[in-house]
């Protein structure tokens, strides 16, 4: 009796040795694996990137063609602060940290490096890391797939537009202006804003949303000419002129601003205009709206061009990608004066691009009435801004300046990048974004390794 107990316990612990050896060699292997996983996963995966729909060809050769003059100007405003390189490490380090002691985290806020065409993003200490590419990152890492991009650090806003109603209007910049780093933004507010803000493409335009715009305006503007067009203007939108919609104090003035003036104008004069909002999220603000008449149903690309005049009115910020394709229809933009801009907007000219209006759209009216009087005009306009668009808004066109800007950027840096890329290594809050996938695995594997 003795020894068949003896031979279970022996039997039992060999059991339990083998099983310890089994789990110290799937560490040993997890362990392993890391690298070769780095080898073995080379590719972006099209859910991370745009590589599916992306027009390669066509943007190598945009690469191969120079800039537009007005390109290099935007740029040469935009950087100016911080020739001759003027941009470093310390300036980076003093206006991230800067922000992040006087707002906290802010997703919207993002430091970024790009070493040996790769991607890699900070996380700050405590702060949230998603496994998921924003559109901005997808939009980054599309363009690192195909072109040599220069090694380069940056802070990049992505909020609507610089700076958006819920922070500070200085928030981002240091004490010392000695310090200051600059800013990669969407849009900014040119009457609040400092020098150091440097305009690069919206993420909606480096995505599909404006891809699929633009296909389907250049599909449906041939199906309608300009002398079939409705001689009325046309609207659809949301009520986020300013602030935001679910914000009481926004509440308490929503009809004081463009975008209801816009809707209520409409009520008063449908022979002349046809405008509604199609979304609202403020309870008591969708109420009055449904009261006074002014919510309508959403209008397809379609609906739109078959009218001839299309207002372009801010939001939050700048409209977009909606501006570009008003550009690029076969319709005519009447476009709201005001100090929010994009990085293409110095090249458009009022009666060459667009017809002007008032910020308060006082004088749409007349405007809409004037271009009916001038019909060959209005249509020259529209036919000028389609040509526009055409030749530098196009996707290609987009990644192209979004290129340009980074390049020009990368100039002015005063980094030893050799060095950097030994520290971001071996940081572990500079993660390489560029492949996602590895860093999923990685972290699968991690947890394999640290199981009893």
């Amino acid at each position: 009796m003795q020894s068949r107990f003896s031979g279970y316990v022996s039997w039992i612990m060999n059991r339990l040795r083998k099983k310890n050896w089994l789990i110290l060699f799937a560490c040993a292997l997890a362990a392993l694996s890391i690298p070769l996983i780095d080898k073995s996963l080379p590719l972006v995966r099209d859910i991370e990137c745009h590589r599916s729909f992306f027009p390669k060809k066509l943007f190598q050769k945009r690469l191969k063609q120079p800039p537009a003059d007005w390109m290099l100007e935007q740029l040469k405003e935009d950087l100016a602060r911080f020739t001759p390189k003027k941009i470093c490490l310390n300036s980076l380090d003093k206006t991230f940290e800067s922000i992040y002691q006087r707002m906290g985290f802010l997703p919207e806020i993002t430091r970024f490096r790009i070493l040996d065409n790769k991607l890699y993003k900070f996380v700050p200490e405590g702060a949230p890391f998603s496994y998921r590419d924003t559109l901005t990152e997808k939009g980054l890492k599309t363009l690192l797939l195909y072109a040599k991009v220069p090694d380069c650090d940056f802070i990049l806003c992505g909020m609507d537009g610089l700076p958006e109603y819920f922070v500070p209007a200085d928030f981002y910049l240091t004490p010392n202006p000695e310090d200051q780093a600059p800013i990669l933004a969407q849009a900014k507010r040119q009457s609040i804003t400092s020098d150091c803000v440097v305009l690069i493409p919206d993420q909606f335009c480096l995505s599909k949303f404006w891809y699929q715009d633009a296909l389907d305006v250049l599909e449906t503007n041939p199906l309608i000419p300009w002398e079939q067009k409705i001689e009325k203007a046309v609207w659809r939108g949301s009520l986020t002129d300013t602030g935001e919609p679910t914000d009481d104090r926004f509440v308490a003035h929503y009809a004081t601003t463009p975008r209801f003036l816009l809707c209520q104008m409409a009520a008063n004069h449908p022979e002349s205009l046809d405008a509604g909002f199609i979304h609202l999220d403020n309870p008591d603000t969708l109420t009055a709206i449904e009261h006074l008449g002014l919510k309508k149903g959403p209008l397809s690309k379609k609906d739109h061009l078959a009218y001839k005049y299309l207002p372009v009115l801010d939001g939050r910020m700048c409209t977009y990608p909606g501006y570009q394709w008003r550009l690029l229809s076969s319709s005519v933009c009447l476009k709201q004066e005001s100090d929010e801009v994009q990085w293409f907007y110095r090249a458009l000219k009022p009666y060459v691009h667009y017809i002007p209006i008032q910020n308060d759209l006082s004088d749409l009216l007349e405007k809409i009435k004037w271009a009916r009087e001038h019909d060959l005009k209005a249509q020259n306009i529209s036919k000028q801004a389609q040509q526009f668009a055409s030749q530098h808004l196009k996707f290609e066109d987009v990644y192209f300046y979004l290129y340009l800007a980074l390049s020009h950027y990368a100039k002015l840096q005063n980094i030893d990048f050799q060095q950097l890329k030994q520290k971001t290594k071996q940081n572990p809050q500079w993660k390489c974004i560029q492949y996602r996938k590895r860093l999923i695995l990685q972290k699968s594997l991690n947890k394999i390794g640290r199981s009893p």
